[in-house]
């Protein structure tokens, strides 16, 4: 059986070597491609400092199997723009010489041991 002329073995190695070459050129063109385009869905920004972004945050993590409590998630719901009461004034503010800071006379001061413990 004669082998045909235009199946020789210099030629066919050859054909494998610029079929290897254009297949590993093209993957790593397609490697490339993919490494250089940024990602369309990008992932969003929780701010995780409030109950409702850390509820979001955990909700949003794609094969995550954990929950917070039903408690938690809850009042993650609810608006966290309640405002604080005012600061309460009395209207009758009593004076009295034992507020003060400093010693008048007649007082005196005890603790007189510098070297000491302060016995406050």
């Amino acid at each position: 059986m004669k082998i045909p002329s235009w199946f020789n073995q210099k030629r066919f190695t050859s054909i494998v070597r610029v079929a290897s070459a254009v297949t590993l050129i093209s993957a790593a063109a397609a490697m490339a491609f993919v490494a250089a385009r940024p990602s369309s869905a990008a992932a969003p920004n929780y701010d995780i400092n409030t109950l409702a972004g850390k509820v979001a945050s955990l909700r949003g993590t794609a094969g995550l199997q954990i929950r917070f409590s039903a408690f938690l998630e809850q009042e993650a719901e609810e608006p966290e723009g309640i405002p604080a009461p005012g600061s309460i004034t009395p209207i009758h503010v009593l004076s009295s010489p034992l507020d003060g800071t400093t010693i008048v006379a007649p007082d005196v001061l005890v603790n007189r041991d510098t070297a000491g413990a302060p016995q406050n």
